[in-house]
């Protein structure tokens, strides 16, 4: 048990000195939605629905919107992006990602009926992303998450606990483990990820964000404005 917290301690402390970044774009995310801006103030509409997005996409995508910026302010603000980016085709990158989490839940005396409030799903407790990166080149990304059993409406999202099992959690513990390799422009996608397809930030009618995770081969080929993607999986 002290091993498994040194690990730990080890992990957050690391985090507190900064990590490496992400490795796995989805359209709430914070650089996701920077791009875009930058893509609207510019005129243009943001080339792809196809999520996640590699670093080496929003390098590609910068790079394209710098070219046709409208001003130089405009161009400014895509060369920061693109230095806060740091994207580097010679660097092996190995980082870790650990997110604690708490909340606390209060429920109003009114009688709800939707779906979505009556079986709420808290936020994870935990979450541990360790992953290995070239940029441009290949990807191997695992993470887990330590989510509360779910019990109905629950007053916080930490422990559940029940007479024989004081830490009670869901069996769903690997959100992500995956191998992503490129040949070239194509790029192959192996494993467990989240997926969306959609110019929609929160939700498609394609597969979305909202999927916990998908198991799947995954192929994705830009052949100029196109973006060709082929998806393998079962349900």
């Amino acid at each position: 048990m002290n091993r498994h917290l040194i690990i730990l301690l080890i992990l957050l402390l690391h985090n507190l000195w900064g990590g490496y970044g992400q490795v796995s774009y989805m359209p709430a995310d914070p650089a996701v939605i920077e791009l875009k801006t930058l893509y609207l103030e510019s005129g243009r509409v943001f080339p792809t629905g196809s999520f996640p997005l590699d670093r080496r996409d929003l390098h590609r995508l910068a790079l394209k919107i710098k070219e046709q910026a409208l001003s130089s302010e405009a161009r400014e603000r895509v060369e920061e992006f693109l230095e806060e980016l740091s994207f580097n085709r010679e660097g092996i990158r190995l980082g870790s990602d650990v997110k604690l989490t708490y909340e606390q839940y209060l429920r109003t005396d009114e009688k709800w009926e939707d779906y979505y409030r009556l079986f709420f799903e808290p936020e994870p407790a935990l979450c541990i992303d360790l992953y290995y990166t070239q940029d441009g080149l290949a990807v191997i990304d695992i993470s887990g998450s330590w989510r509360r059993e779910y019990d109905g409406f629950s007053s916080n999202n930490f422990f559940a606990f029940k007479p024989g099992n004081p830490f009670a959690q869901e069996n769903q513990f690997l959100q992500k483990g995956y191998f992503r390799y490129f040949f070239g422009p194509l790029e192959m996608e192996l494993g467990r990820n989240k997926v969306h397809y959609g110019p929609s930030r929160y939700s498609s009618l394609l597969l979305s964000q909202r999927l916990p995770f998908l198991d799947a081969l995954r192929l994705r080929l830009p052949i100029g404005p196109l973006v060709l993607t082929s998806l393998v999986s079962t349900l």
